[in-house]
């Protein structure tokens, strides 16, 4: 059996700090590890960063992780359209071919 990516792996975050970081988002957390200034992200931000800062890397390597095989399957969903697409094309032309230029 052909195997094109590894099995989806989640990190091991509990279901409540996983939806706070879904609810700001990937920015939003990023900053909140880089910057632990409350007054520039905010109290509850700024909390989230410097306690769980282990899970939030988990969570963006994770959405990383997401990112690249949503690409990778996009590029197959593409070169498997393209090569559909040839196969028709050879057999318009074959059957054109058959219709007009062989007697």
């Amino acid at each position: 059996m052909i195997r094109l990516a590894p099995p989806r792996r989640r990190a091991d975050i509990p279901p409540d700090l996983r939806k706070r970081f879904d609810k700001f988002g990937e920015d939003l957390m990023r900053i909140a590890i880089e910057s632990g200034d409350a007054t520039r992200i905010g109290q509850e931000l700024a909390d989230l960063g410097q306690r769980h800062r282990d899970e939030i890397v988990l969570w963006l390597q994770e959405k990383r992780e997401d990112a690249a095989r949503y690409e990778r399957t996009m590029l197959w969903i593409a070169g498997a359209t393209v090569i559909i697409a040839l196969v028709t094309l050879g057999f318009v032309v074959w059957g054109f071919v058959l219709d007009h230029v062989v007697p």
